[in-house]
């Protein structure tokens, strides 16, 4: 509903259709689809700059005011230590007395940060939260022991802390990006999770491990030189027993696309295209799996978000429709299709 209200305010107010053009929207609260995964509604977490400043400036405390604020989105899912801040991250710089904690590397300045939401604060936030944890492995500048010794950390702090189980961990993040630090080709990324996840399962069997996959590549958004062979290198039968669910970034919309650029009405359609683009994606992750694998895999969508890259004040009133917008229509997009809800987990 606010989705909807703020488009019709933004376009209205903006001439973004004339005024011989009609639109009807017709809203049906009594409508009932498919259930929607509890995982769904979930967000990311990071460790540098106090956990997204979610710790006192003052005594490294959780902030209670902002704390609150939290509490009443009702998160379900909270993913850690970031997105590319992932991969340049060392958990053991983050445990222990935050006096003596070791300065980690922030990924966009290079420069070295204080780690004061590590590990210990990030399961402490699940358990006040109540939700359930993901943790990403570093997989760039890390190693497998590295990652297995963190697993083991992980349970044992999990009993301490009394906050839900960790079962989802992220075995990379965007390395088929085109970013030195981290990039990795999908023979290189192959060959990592295995090691990665042989190591991991060595020590927990019980939990889950994602493997990164791509969209078609058809949006233009990113540059993904391995579009084309990311996803027929990773999902193969070589790796299929190892491979508990796929991590897709593909929500993000409608992106710095030159085409849309000023066009107010190609952007209200570029947003709203997403919908079907989450689905399209899905249908193809599920029909490639299926080729290599019998059992069942689910899908986890462990990043979201809106990038309009746009110098001017109306910057502001985009993004902020984008979010708006993006959200309610990727929960339409589980709610209406028959395949997704019963396969797939949104994180």
């Amino acid at each position: 509903v606010l989705s909807v209200a703020f488009y019709l305010f933004f376009t209205i107010n903006n001439n973004a259709y004339s005024d011989t053009e009609k639109t009807t929207i017709i809203i049906d609260l009594n409508s009932q689809s498919y259930p929607v995964k509890n995982h769904l509604f979930g967000n990311n977490i990071q460790w540098p700059d106090k956990g997204d400043h979610l710790l006192d400036d003052s005594n490294n405390r959780f902030n209670q005011s902002r704390l609150a604020l939290i509490k009443k989105t009702k998160p379900t899912t909270l993913r850690f230590p970031g997105g590319l801040h992932a991969d340049v991250y060392h958990w053991r710089e983050g445990v222990g007395e935050r006096t003596k904690r070791i300065p980690g590397k922030h990924y966009f300045s290079a420069q070295k940060v204080p780690s004061l939401f590590g590990t210990d604060e990030f399961l402490k936030l699940c358990k006040i939260l109540d939700c359930q944890p993901i943790i990403t492995v570093n997989i760039a500048t890390g190693t497998p022991q590295e990652a297995a010794n963190w697993v083991v950390y992980v349970n044992k702090m999990v009993k301490k802390v009394g906050c839900p189980e960790v079962l989802f961990w992220e075995i990379g993040n965007e390395q088929y990006l085109n970013n030195k630090e981290i990039r990795l080709t999908p023979v290189e990324y192959q060959k990592k999770y295995l090691s990665f996840a042989s190591a991991i399962k060595k020590v927990d069997k019980e939990i889950k491990l994602g493997a990164l996959v791509v969209d078609r590549g058809t949006d233009g958004v990113f540059e993904n030189a391995y579009s084309q062979s990311w996803n027929r290198t990773i999902l193969s039968k070589k790796n299929s027993s190892l491979i508990d669910y796929l991590c897709i970034h593909n929500a993000y919309a409608p992106g710095p696309i030159p085409a849309v650029k000023g066009d107010k009405k190609k952007l209200f359609k570029t947003v709203f295209k997403t919908v079907d683009r989450i689905e399209e994606d899905y249908q193809y992750l599920q029909k490639l799996w299926k080729g290599i694998s019998p059992k069942p895999v689910k899908i986890a969508l462990t990043e979201y978000n809106t990038f309009l890259v746009l110098k001017s004040p109306i910057a502001v009133i985009l993004l902020l429709w984008g979010a708006v917008s993006i959200s309610p229509s990727f929960c339409i997009c589980l709610l209406s299709h028959p395949l997704l809800p019963q396969q797939t987990t949104g994180l």
